[in-house]
Formats: structure tokens, C-alpha cells, sequence
């Protein structure tokens, strides 16, 4: 499946999108303002993600400030322990970048 926007067009059931060749789903709705994504793998959820206010309006100053050039989180397919101990290995990792950049940017003169 090339790169699309998943906005239910193609779509069997809208908010479900079956990868091609692979037992994968994505499925997403809109829960208020919030959107939830979860992914599937053989109709077993291994991955899910709320994006709090994803649906309010953005001005273009907001837009331009939000981060697109790489991955927020990888999180690897596997029991539930395995995943929440990656998991929070990655955000404590991401937690430490954070400080550092943050105390980098309060120190320069």
C-alpha cells in the first residue's frame, strides 16, 4: 500500500485499513477531540495511542512548531511485559534528552 492519508476512502469499513500482504490493521477514530489509533496484528490489538486534541484547529505558527521529522517512540511487537518495559526504557531515555536540551538551552548565554 503506497504512503495515503487514511480518511476511510478504499476503506471496507471506515476507520479500519488492512495492510496488503500483511495480517496488520490499522484502526482509528475520533473519540471528541481526541484521536485513537490502535494497530492490530491477526485481530489481536499490539499497539494503541490516544493523540489528545488532535481534532481542534491549529494555527500556522503551531503547525509549522510541531515535530514531523522522525519518530516520537518505536515500540517493539512482543508479550506485554517485554513492551512495557521497552517502553518505558524510551521514554526515560527520551525524558533525559529532554532535560539535557532544555538545561543546554537555559545555560547559553
Amino acid at each position: 500500500m503506497p504512503d495515503t492519508i487514511l480518511d476511510g476512502s478504499g476503506e471496507q469499513t471506515p476507520g479500519r485499513r488492512f495492510l496488503d500482504g500483511t495480517d496488520l490493521e490499522i484502526a482509528y477514530h475520533l473519540l471528541g477531540d481526541d484521536l485513537v489509533v490502535r494497530v492490530n496484528k491477526a485481530g489481536v490489538q499490539v499497539f494503541g495511542v490516544v493523540l489528545e486534541n488532535a481534532r481542534k484547529a491549529m494555527t500556522t505558527k503551531q503547525l509549522l512548531e510541531l515535530k514531523a521529522d522522525s519518530f516520537d517512540l518505536v515500540v517493539r511487537v512482543g508479550t506485554r511485559a517485554d513492551t512495557a518495559r521497552n517502553v518505558s526504557f524510551a521514554l526515560g531515555r527520551m525524558a533525559n534528552k529532554l532535560i539535557k536540551a532544555t538545561r543546554e538551552k537555559i545555560n547559553k548565554p
